[in-house]
């Protein structure tokens, strides 16, 4: 991917997480439209609310929403302009407020040049902050010591960049006053039938990139949609009953689809949470919360759903199979009842849902696309494929990043790139030899994942810290444990005794079905399964399957001991044989404190019958100081790096250094 390609994808994705942040609020204004729109649908005539209140109502999520979207949109672009957040909001809010009350005279409605105009404006105005900011920051380095001319760089610019906003708003209401002007010439002079569908599709379009398209379109024509398509049917109501099944879109035919074909955790969360709303054709739950903003695969049902709603619609009506009384029907009416009020047939109902039915089929295909290349269903398979896994892992171990909506869609990114790095490149174990200080040998190995290029070099596992979060661990854990059954019979026709540790995620001890592969797999085999201290912490779940690990004679060890949610209180009840120091400790043993403390850990647990190994040794006098506080096994650089597994059992037949570093010190 070109860096120019790289940028377009995380400008969108930043649009989309400013889009989705609002999701509450169209929720909101969802609930509120449902309520008081809604209630007079159902009630007496004595008893339905006045037309003003409802038009008064209808204007609070209208208020609300341009100031919300420019406070979303500034800060995740502020983000991608890498610019103070803080700083970002503020000059958008600013930059808003202000050409709302030059261009849009402070009213609460305006006209549609002027809402466009208070729009663009904060997003531009972003973006010459982070130029000007950018070039400060750049004199501020030559010319002056940064933290005492840090807030220059951030005061100046913001300053010049609202007085550059307060200078654009009139010349950029005039520019998108004509070209808004242009196409409403255009349009109007499209009669008819043809007329109304590409203003419908146009209005599609806008909704596609976060407006209210209906709005829109409505200021920029001035058209009312009021003339008869039949006799006792407008063209508004044409749209609202036949294309609008759902709202904008025909969306409910997306939830149907999604419910219907989607296996995404997400997706089907966000159906279940917008179908009661599009029931009522309210889409803005669906349109932001999966998002169907800016989203390239969606694009074309959510265009296509309507324009074949309108053309067999209009054909059938225009046929005269039906008759219309021109009664009133609220445009909140669900699909079915709406097309029962107004021509009282049971046979509108059930074409009705034949519409619906289409559109449901129109979305599927893309719905399954959607969801296999957005979900990690998918990346699953993939490295499940390209670490010939077969089904021995689950579909259930994944799904592990849904709580928050913006993280999803860099979480599906980082863990898309990661994938294609795994495909392309070979995952290998290489071991890092313990040295036992009472033996003075290398009795065990623990195994480290790695990443071998296609050049033949050899990096560290980058990789999976985004992995873990995407739900992969288990995938990870299963094919590491599978290599290393497959090392140990070679070590054991060599001859070797050596012990094997392998380092699992806690994810992978809370599945059942894998720690049931452990026990048929390591009963009886010389192996130590490593988990950090969480792991004995994380639920009842993950406590009974280490019990049944120690039931079949597994032995385990706590890893990296001291690295953060360590509990001396805990040492008296842990199930294990072995613990690990962390290096984070071994690395302040050149304090006074620092050395006291290593001393009396590793003390408290032999004390307490464990055996201790000493993580990260790097240097001689690491290695001589460990080897004064009594551990049972020292790890790191100075006795060796990671290595692979013939050169591992190689070093550990040899002498074992007493003093002298190694000279394979690299990865670990």
């Amino acid at each position: 991917m070109t860096l120019f390609a790289r940028r377009v994808s995380e400008f969108r994705i930043c649009v989309q997480e400013a889009f989705l942040s609002l999701l509450p609020v169209a929720l909101l204004s969802s609930i509120i439209i449902v309520l008081i729109n809604g209630l007079n649908i159902f009630l007496p005539n004595q008893y339905l609310i006045p037309d003003t209140l409802l038009v008064e109502a209808g204007k609070i999520p209208a208020l609300i929403y341009p100031l919300a979207l420019t406070a979303a949109l500034s800060y995740y672009l502020s983000g991608f302009f890498e610019v103070d957040r803080v700083s970002g909001v503020l000059l958008a809010l600013t930059t808003y407020l202000m050409a709302q009350q030059l261009v849009g005279n402070g009213a609460q409605e305006t006209s549609f040049n002027a809402s466009l105009t208070v729009m663009i404006l904060p997003i531009l105005m972003l973006r010459i902050f982070a130029t000007m900011s950018r070039l400060l920051r750049s004199v501020a380095r030559q010319h002056a010591q940064g933290a005492v001319f840090q807030p220059v760089t951030l005061i100046v610019p913001l300053t010049l960049t609202t007085l550059i906003g307060a200078a654009l708003i009139y010349p950029l209401y005039h520019l998108v006053e004509a070209l808004t002007q242009g196409i409403a010439y255009v349009l109007n002079a499209i009669p008819g039938t043809l007329g109304v569908a590409i203003w419908s599709t146009l209005a599609h379009l806008i909704w596609f990139v976060g407006f209210h398209g209906t709005n829109v379109m409505s200021m920029i024509t001035g058209g009312d949609l009021q003339s008869d398509i039949i006799p006792g049917l407008t063209w508004q109501k044409f749209l609202e009953v036949f294309i609008g099944m759902g709202g904008v879109g025909s969306v409910l035919g997306l939830a149907l689809a999604i419910l219907l074909t989607a296996k995404d955790r997400y997706l089907r969360a966000v159906a279940y949470l917008g179908l009661p709303f599009a029931l009522f054709n309210i889409s803005e739950v669906l349109i932001f919360g999966i998002p169907i903003i800016l989203n390239r695969v969606l694009l074309i049902p959510f265009l296509l759903a309507p324009i074949v709603n309108f053309t067999i619609a209009y054909g059938v009506l225009k046929l005269g199979f039906f008759e219309f009384g021109g009664a009133s029907v609220p445009w909140v009416a669900p699909v079915g009842l709406n097309g029962y009020l107004l021509t009282g047939s049971s046979y509108m109902v059930l074409f009705q849902l034949f519409l619906l039915a289409t559109t449901t089929a129109i979305y599927a295909p893309f719905v399954c696309r959607y969801s296999r290349t957005q979900s990690s269903t998918e990346l699953r398979e993939a490295l499940r494929a390209k670490l010939h896994l077969g089904d021995a892992i689950g579909s259930d171990y994944s799904q592990k990043f849904y709580g928050a909506q913006s993280f999803i869609l860099r979480s599906h990114r980082e863990t898309r790139q990661v994938v294609e790095d795994l495909r392309r490149n070979d995952l290998v174990l290489h071991y890092q030899p313990k040295l036992n200080i009472h033996a003075n040998t290398c009795t065990s190995i623990e195994a480290l994942l790695r990443i071998q290029i296609q050049d033949g070099t050899v990096e560290g596992p980058y990789f999976l810290d985004t992995l873990e979060k995407a739900g992969f661990s288990v995938i990870l854990d299963r094919w590491v444990c599978d290599r290393v059954l497959e090392d140990m019979s070679r070590a054991d026709t060599l001859g070797s005794d050596l012990t094997f540790s392998i380092n699992l995620n806690p994810e992978s001890f809370a599945d059942g079905e894998f720690v049931d592969y452990l026990i048929q797999q390591f009963t009886s085999k010389n192996v130590v399964f490593e988990i950090i201290e969480r792991g004995f912490i994380g639920g009842s779940g993950i406590t009974k399957n280490i019990k049944k690990l120690l039931a079949a004679g597994i032995r385990l060890s706590v890893d990296d001991f001291g690295a953060g949610y360590s509990n001396l209180g805990r040492l008296t009840t842990l199930p294990v044989d072995e613990i690990k120091i962390d290096k984070s400790l071994l690395a302040k043993v050149d304090t006074q404190t620092g050395r006291k403390l290593y001393e009396t850990v590793t003390r408290l647990c032999r004390d307490l019958g464990y055996r201790v190994v000493a993580e990260g040794v790097e240097t001689r006098s690491e290695f001589e100081f460990a080897k004064t506080c009594g551990v049972t096994e020292i790890q790191g650089w100075y006795i060796a790096g990671a290595l692979p597994l013939s050169e591992a059992l190689a070093f550990a037949r040899a002498p074992a250094p007493s003093s002298a570093p190694a000279e394979t010190a690299q990865l670990v």
